[in-house]
């Protein structure tokens, strides 16, 4: 499903950056969207390495309205290749319903939340980086995302 953190292991050391990551830091909002649902995001690189973001995700399930909303911290690392990894170090379910009923407590909460704290290797590459948008592009999808929450609809 959909996972936007780029980050590398906790540690409390303050990251050297290429000078490529500067325009990355700051905040972002972002629209990550598959065949199996979307994530709406605010996402923000600080200079120290972390990432935060903050999640609103709707599952594309047939006769149901599935939503989610977790917060996610990670430490990343951005190449000057424009290569984005992460660590994940905490993940949290703040709410998850299924036609309005909670299920924050169960099966399917969890597994998002072992998704999110997964450290899967994944290597995403940062195809766009200007002042306003940034485009990422992880899993065969890009992830579009822009300073101005406006345009993203959000």
């Amino acid at each position: 499903m959909i996972k936007l953190a780029v980050c590398a292991a906790a540690t409390t050391l303050t990251l050297a950056l290429p000078a490529t990551a500067q325009s990355l830091l700051g905040t972002w909002h972002c629209l990550d969207k598959d065949t199996e649902g979307q994530a709406v995001s605010t996402i923000e690189f600080k200079k120290n390495g972390i990432m935060l973001a903050d999640m609103r995700i709707t599952y594309f399930v047939p006769e149901f309205d599935v939503r989610a909303r977790a917060k996610y911290k990670s430490r990343y690392n951005f190449t000057e290749e424009g290569i984005l990894t992460d660590t994940p170090m905490r993940a949290r379910i703040l709410s998850f319903t299924a036609d309005g009923e909670d299920i924050s407590k169960g099966e399917e909460a969890k597994m998002l939340k072992e998704f999110l704290m997964k450290d899967d290797n994944v290597q995403a590459k940062v195809t766009t980086l200007t002042a306003t948008d940034l485009i990422i592009r992880a899993e065969g999808r890009d992830i579009v995302c822009s300073r101005d929450a406006a345009y993203l609809g959000s």
